[in-house]
């Protein structure tokens, strides 16, 4: 469970629903569900733009919403579905950072326009992350 920027708007998961809250947590609402999806920890960004994955699972999903949760998009990630994602992290609603081990390799990427393109940024002989 985590709040985002406003203090009223929060997310819980359990593991394949997204709840939301916008009174502090007094009720809580199913806002997406995603059959064996395995959601496991939730990234927020702000208000709007804020993503959900399931860590440790092969395949890795990394999911996003860019309004508030109306709706929620799953992302493309690189391995073509042979990935397990160890961890994410977005620094704004746009830039973050996706580790992920693929096929017995660690793999580190960046991405600059919310998740839609990622680009490797190591050497998974020389730096695996």
């Amino acid at each position: 469970m985590d709040f985002t920027s406003n203090p009223a708007v929060g997310y819980a998961l359990d593991g394949d629903r997204i709840l939301k809250t916008t009174n502090r947590g007094l009720t809580w609402s199913v806002n997406y569900t995603s059959l064996n999806s395995q959601m496991y920890y939730f990234e927020p960004t702000g208000i709007n733009t804020n993503y959900v994955l399931n860590a440790g699972v092969v395949p890795g999903r990394l999911f996003r919403t860019s309004n508030q949760g109306l709706s929620w998009q799953e992302l493309t990630l690189p391995g073509a579905g042979a990935g397990r994602v160890n961890s994410v992290d977005f620094i704004t609603p746009q830039n973050g950072w996706l580790s992920m081990t693929i096929l017995g390799k660690n793999y580190l990427y960046v991405t600059t326009n919310s998740g839609n393109n990622w680009v490797q940024v190591n050497d998974t002989e020389a730096t695996p992350f």
